[in-house]
């Protein structure tokens, strides 16, 4: 017999087809600000492959397209992008930031305090936002955040450099890039105070988190055992649960490499390490554990012989470390080492770019440098098939320079990152600012005072009429970029103008919501005649006599 549903039932069902099957709201469409075409500057796809006069698209956060001398698609802000060179967007693999420690009286911690592989960076704020704007100043779009702190420090996280959204955390790429560790010995008591105890524990703890694996396989096979096994804390859980993850070291002299390495080798662990710059003096050993290693470009003061006894007491390893270690990159490179870089470890970040050129003057090809700052570190990080290229497809973090990345004094323009655009220095403004009378081409056609000034566009649609401000400001040398909602120019707002300045006139166009596009043109409003300058009080009274009667009757 065939069921019958309740009526009420079939109202219910109704109901909630209308409610998920509602149309869109009714209104005009919003401009998509995060559609770019990047046309006619050279575009470096990645290291060894440059496209010269290209169009890069650039959609919903990702890379549409690279082609050379491209159309750009309908619907995507055009930026002109000529004389400067698209980069693949750094990646920064060791951001180190604070993290807090688990609390020692909730219990379910190891016996040792230095020990806290449980910990992961996203437990903290993430990069604060001088460190994101520092960071993007100098190219790097993506950073690994490791927690400080410790011999076993915790997990790092691969996250977005660019701002998050108000109460929100950084975007996250992997949330589990690798285990964070070091032979640190100052902890005041509280750990290690030694190199060998350092060794010792990390040995111990690794060890330790072998015997939690088998037992846990053992338990798995035969569940009776389940009750007869010791608890275990969660710190060895972790490092268990961390089998497949790398173990980066944190190294202070090229001797730990090798430790380190046997280490690794041991307890069968993936691990590189974050070198100390200094690896050239034990360059085949180093080279021959065949760890990739993260190279800071910090080199040693200029030692101070400016007195017979201040040279006295400069040693003659302190004057060959000091001479050699800008050769460090290109010894490892030549040596066939994997090597990436990182802006760790320099006392100014801001310093990173000129020690970098410092380093390639000693040989380092820019295809060299651009691998350990994209493809190298992203493939460390296990993000390769998302970050490190321009390829269509990868997240779109892109990397505008006026001239080459890897020549200091070229200026670093603005960066896309995950599609968004940030401006790190605007071009020259070529004499934009001022006042302008603009007509819009509409039917009937609409004129206003369109003033231009420090960046700040602003539009006046009549004499007694307020000055609305624009949005979504894009000024680059010559071009100019706005986003208008006034009713002025109809109901079918917001308008995406753009223009050109050519023979001291602006030209361009004006994109509706609805995608209806029509002309802008605008001259420069004349100049306002001066005010005359109002009489002071001495010509008022000699107008009317000394007694301040009127005498020119």
């Amino acid at each position: 017999m065939r069921s019958r549903v309740p009526v009420w039932c079939s109202f219910v069902t109704l109901a909630c087809s209308l409610f998920a099957q509602a149309p869109p709201a009714n209104g005009p469409a919003e401009p998509d600000l995060g559609h770019w075409a990047l046309v006619g500057g050279d575009v470096v796809v990645r290291p060894g492959e440059r496209i010269a006069h290209a169009t890069l698209v650039l959609a919903n956060g990702l890379v549409v397209s690279v082609t050379k001398d491209g159309p750009a698609p309908n619907g995507a802000r055009v930026l002109d992008c000529t004389g400067l060179t698209l980069y693949p967007g750094l990646i920064e693999p060791f951001l180190p930031i604070d993290v807090p420690a688990p609390d020692p009286d909730a219990g379910n911690v190891h016996w040792n305090p230095v020990v806290l592989p449980q910990r992961s960076a996203l437990d903290g704020d993430g990069p604060t936002a001088e460190d994101r704007k520092a960071l993007r100043e100098l190219g790097f779009l993506t950073a690994a955040i490791a927690p400080t702190g410790g011999v076993f420090k915790g997990t790092a996280a691969v996250v977005l450099l660019s701002e998050p959204e108000p109460n929100r955390k950084a975007e996250i790429l992997n949330a589990s890039a690798y285990q964070l560790c070091s032979l640190q010995t100052r902890f005041g008591g509280n750990g290690p105070d030694s190199e060998m105890g350092a060794i010792a524990l990390v040995r111990q703890t690794l060890a330790d988190a072998d015997w939690v694996e088998r037992n846990r396989a053992a338990a798995n096979a035969n569940p009776a055992l389940r009750s007869v096994l010791r608890p275990t804390t969660a710190a060895l859980t972790a490092l268990a649960d961390q089998r497949t993850l790398p173990l980066v070291f944190d190294l202070d002299d090229e001797l730990q490499v090798m430790r380190v390495a046997k280490i690794a080798h041991e307890f069968e662990r993936k691990a590189f390490v974050l070198g100390s710059g200094m690896e050239f003096r034990r360059l085949q050993a180093v080279v021959d554990t065949k760890m990739p290693i993260v190279v800071p470009l910090s080199v040693p003061d200029t030692p101070d012989v400016s007195t017979v006894t201040k040279a006295e007491r400069v040693s003659l390893r302190q004057l060959q470390s000091w001479e050699q270690a800008p050769t460090n990159l290109k010894r490892l490179i030549n040596a066939k080492a994997r090597v990436a870089l990182t802006s760790a470890r320099l006392s100014q970040r801001r310093d990173f770019r000129q020690k970098l050129a410092d380093a390639m003057a000693y040989g380092v090809t820019a295809d060299e440098a651009l691998a350990a700052l994209t493809t190298t570190p992203a493939e460390l990080l296990d993000i390769s098939d998302r970050i490190g290229t321009l390829r269509p497809g990868m997240i779109a973090n892109v990397l505008a320079v006026a001239g080459d990345l890897f020549d200091p004094k070229s200026k670093l323009r603005q960066t896309w990152i995950a599609g968004r655009r940030y401006e790190i220095a605007a071009a020259p403004v070529t004499g934009l600012d001022g006042r302008w009378q603009v007509t819009f081409a509409r039917e009937p056609a609409v004129t206003a005072e369109l003033s231009l000034k420090d960046g700040k566009v602003g539009v006046k649609f009549g004499e007694k009429e307020k000055e609305q401000s624009a949005t979504n400001i894009v000024i680059d040398g010559a071009r100019v970029e706005f986003v208008l909602t006034s009713k002025e120019l109809g109901d079918r707002g917001p308008f995406w103008c753009r223009a050109q300045l050519s023979a001291d006139r602006l030209e361009g166009s004006v994109r509706d919501g609805l995608g209806t596009s029509f002309a802008l043109s605008a001259a420069r409003a004349p100049k306002e005649a001066p005010k005359d300058p109002p009489k002071d009080g001495n010509e008022a009274k000699d107008a009317k006599g000394g007694d301040g009667k009127d005498e020119r009757k």
